[in-house]
């Protein structure tokens, strides 16, 4: 399902975008992990709202941005080299590969 027709038409509803409001959004990044919504999932939630009031913004359908704050981040958990050796040491040595 899109991010558009889930989750922020079933949040925001019918609002008008220029009453959608900071605080708007950050209730609704704290509300997405109660629908199993990973991290990165809520991050990109919010790229896509931004966007679409950039370009109603850059169209005058809007007057200005509502989002007068920066929303925060999620953190994403990233799975690099430090993990891989964490999970290699923590195998039993039959388990391990290399020799």
């Amino acid at each position: 399902m899109l991010v558009s027709d889930h989750h922020l038409l079933r949040y925001f509803g019918d609002t008008n975008l220029a009453a959608i409001m900071t605080i708007g959004v950050i209730d609704l990044t704290a509300d997405m992990p109660g629908r199993s919504c990973s991290p990165a999932y809520i991050n990109d939630a919010v790229r896509v709202l931004k966007m679409l009031l950039r370009r109603t913004l850059e169209r005058d359908v809007i007057a200005g941005c509502p989002l007068k704050r920066r929303v925060p981040k999620r953190k994403e958990r990233i799975f690099g080299r430090s993990s891989t050796l964490r999970s290699v040491s923590a195998s039993s040595p039959r388990e391990r590969t290399d020799t």
